[in-house]
């Protein structure tokens, strides 16, 4: 969907996605030295609470597993939504996380 949105975008366009964004459990840390990025922890996520807030959190993914196992589709973390974008031409913009929710407001921008 994001590919004929934008062949259809102007310079000057800017879409704003808005969906859940699933955070990582490991500390921002570990994931940068494991995979070179890293992941903004959650606001109101401080030690020692994991980086997604462990159980307070689990809607998210249970939505996640129900979405794989009726959809053969899945929740995606900022990074793998980024690169979606990217793929399609996108650029993220900006993204904004309201506390204590896994909704992400992410502002996308011609490449």
């Amino acid at each position: 969907m994001l590919r004929p949105l934008r062949a259809a975008a102007a310079s000057h366009t800017r879409l704003v996605v808005v969906d859940n964004l699933l955070p990582f459990a490991c500390p921002a840390s570990a994931l940068a030295d494991a995979t070179g990025e890293e992941e903004v922890p959650l606001p109101g996520a401080r030690a020692p609470l994991l980086a997604n807030l462990g159980r307070a959190m689990a809607n998210g993914y249970a939505l996640d597993i129900t979405m794989f196992a009726i959809f053969n589709a899945y929740e995606r973390t900022l990074h793998e939504l980024a690169e979606l974008a990217r793929e399609a031409g996108w650029s993220v913009e900006r993204v904004v996380r309201p506390r204590g929710t896994l909704w992400g407001y992410l502002t996308l921008a011609p490449a």
